[in-house]
């Protein structure tokens, strides 16, 4: 019997310590993602700040356990080809916690164009099919004139780079290509210059439920993404702009940052609103209007492209109560919104080198009506089509 009991007595220890070492090493819990953010990184930009913004979701990933709820996918190209990858956890040889890189899958440039409707729906229908989260949100990282065509080709394709026409895309054909997989994206932030029109909104509002971006150029090194990408997650796109002030008016010497969030639910609204107000609208002087883009100083241009929206209308709309109209939509329409007192242009010459432009006014989105240089092309936004 005393023999009985010791040998109990000892499987009882061995389960023990069998639990202790069971607790001392858990095995991480399965964390199953609730949202993909896609980060569309097309040719045109130096590579170097594209690393620099991965480096910093890097920082963030490991800094905020929760992202381990989001899917981060990214899609990189070049003349050859393009790849998607994805961000996951791992663990070096000692066992810290470690980002790495996998890649996805390759687009060979000659059999998927990835600049077209049909080569961009493919691959957003990759990255939905391997999020598998309800919700998504794209972040877009490269050169861009906002609505306005690239110089050479008038088929209007307006991001990407801006030095190779048949690398570019446009938001026309972005928001096609989303439109088409009946998916409306949480968010869709455009981390480059001049995309706040609203001319793009117009065109972006049946594809996202908010989009944030510049009305202003916006400094190489993009966002911060190591605060960006927890942001988005928790779903506080007002806090981006307010990162993107601090960040740029008073860390980086670019010394300029306009960003704003657009309620994309009320653009059709603005555009019933304003399709009574061109019927009697007067013409307005280009020069008594707040500007945001240095155009007029490029040899290509030689005049400026980008005005306030709403000083805008302010000064074109006749009627009071057409005008109060315009001022109850803007109200729901731009959500937040961010400028510093001043804004910077690549193409300033050296005398405004450090101190830019003033900033009068700023409503968060900008309009190109009083640009006749370019009325031809303006002409064919949907956003005239569907106002005048």
């Amino acid at each position: 019997m005393k023999v009985l009991r010791l040998m109990l007595g000892i499987v009882c220890c061995s389960l023990l310590f069998a639990c202790s070492d069971n607790l001392d090493e858990p095995e991480e819990p399965v964390v199953v993602p609730e949202l993909t953010i896609f980060l569309h990184q097309p040719y045109g930009i130096d590579v170097g700040y594209l690393n620099g913004d991965l480096s910093e979701i890097d920082a963030a990933m490991k800094k905020h356990s929760e992202l381990r709820k989001v899917n981060i996918l990214y899609f990189r190209s070049n003349t050859i080809s393009g790849s998607l990858y994805k961000k996951y956890y791992d663990k070096d040889a000692q066992g810290q916690v470690v980002i790495r890189d996998s890649l996805l899958k390759s687009y060979p440039f000659s059999s998927v164009d990835y600049t077209t409707y049909s080569g961009l729906k493919t691959i957003l229908s990759d990255v939905i099919s391997i999020g598998k989260t309800e919700k998504i949100g794209m972040v877009i990282g490269c050169h861009s004139n906002g609505w306005l065509p690239t110089l050479e080709d008038k088929s209007s394709r307006a991001f990407g780079t801006t030095r190779q026409d048949k690398y570019d895309t446009t938001f026309k054909t972005l928001s096609k290509a989303i439109e088409s997989l009946g998916k409306k994206f949480e968010f869709v932030l455009t981390d480059c210059c001049l995309c706040q029109n609203i001319e793009v909104a117009y065109d972006m509002r049946n594809t996202c439920k908010y989009l944030i971006g510049s009305v202003t150029e916006i400094g190489s090194s993009g966002q911060n993404y190591e605060k960006l990408i927890y942001r988005l997650y928790k779903e506080d796109y007002a806090g981006t702009c307010d990162d993107s002030y601090e960040t740029y008016y008073k860390v980086t010497s670019w010394n300029s940052a306009t960003l704003s969030v657009v309620d994309c639910s009320q653009v059709d609204n603005m555009a019933a609103v304003m399709k009574r107000i061109y019927k009697t609208s007067k013409d307005v002087e280009r020069t008594e209007l707040q500007v945001f883009d240095g155009y007029d100083y490029a040899s290509n241009f030689g005049y400026n492209v980008f005005y306030d929206f709403a000083e805008y209308v302010s000064k074109s709309c006749t009627e009071s109560s057409l005008l109060a109209d315009f001022n109850a939509v803007m109200s729901k329409l731009v959500t937040k919104n961010v400028y510093t007192p001043t804004y910077n242009s690549a193409f300033f010459p050296p005398q405004l080198s450090g101190t830019g432009r003033k900033i009068r006014t700023c409503c968060g989105l900008s309009c190109s009506d009083p640009c006749t240089d370019r009325y031809d092309s303006l002409k064919e936004t949907n956003w005239y089509k569907a106002t005048h």
